[in-house]
């Protein structure tokens, strides 16, 4: 009897998904790629169709195991990175509410800047607690976040929770919307003065504008 175990590896980028099944030995058993459409929304906007995504994750898995065809109980996990600064609105389902706003979408920009405007003592605070600031440009995630709210109230009422892109499949895969604090670093809206105990500050929370409700749970990172 076979004890190979394999896991299969997910590498979402901006310009497509790639897919792998992987052995415990780094044995790369079988790979599959699937472009992924960017949009250019004017002024300043970059959007991803987030249920295409899905549907092309789907379809690249089902690749890479027919391919490597081994037994389902040798696959053991699936691992999910991602280019992150990017944002999923999604229902209590996990599924998206508008498209995903990529990391080079800057529509959001005022709002951070609006930010500075009404509290003088905000980058030290957010340098202090966070380690980074919300950026004048826009192009991290809590200014699309904040563009969601301010130009999109409509999207914002019907947003449960906002994902970065890695959390969003993660949701899809296993049914449970949550994030570590890696991968909501670019909100911003974390204290991450003990990396053992990070949790979402909710002084930041406040300057920022936020709901927490629609901030994903964290969970902790394994260690390996």
């Amino acid at each position: 009897l076979s004890n190979s175990r394999y896991i299969v590896s997910l590498d979402l980028g901006t310009s497509g998904l790639k897919a792998a099944l992987v052995s415990e030995s780094g044995e790369v058993v079988a790979s599959a790629y699937r472009s992924v459409e960017t949009v250019l929304v004017e002024p300043d906007g970059a959007e991803q169709d987030a249920e295409a995504i899905w549907t092309a994750t789907k379809d690249a898995i089902k690749q890479v195991v027919q391919e490597a065809a081994r037994p389902a109980e040798e696959i053991i996990a699936v691992a999910v990175a991602s280019q992150f600064s990017s944002i999923v609105p999604v229902d209590r389902s996990g599924k998206p509410v508008m498209n995903l706003i990529l990391w080079m979408d800057r529509r959001g920009g005022a709002y951070s800047r609006e930010i500075y405007g009404r509290h003088p003592g905000a980058i030290a605070t957010w340098i202090d607690v966070h380690g980074a600031m919300p950026l004048p440009s826009g192009d991290d995630s809590l200014s699309h976040m904040l563009w969601v709210k301010e130009a999109r109230p409509d999207v914002y009422e019907r947003t449960h929770k906002f994902l970065e892109p890695m959390d969003y499949l993660t949701a899809r895969l296993s049914g449970e919307i949550t994030a570590n604090a890696c991968t909501v670093f670019m909100m911003v809206l974390t204290d991450n003065r003990q990396l053992d105990a990070v949790d979402y500050d909710e002084t930041l929370i406040e300057m920022a504008g936020i709901d927490r409700e629609k901030l994903p749970d964290l969970v902790p990172i394994l260690s390996p």
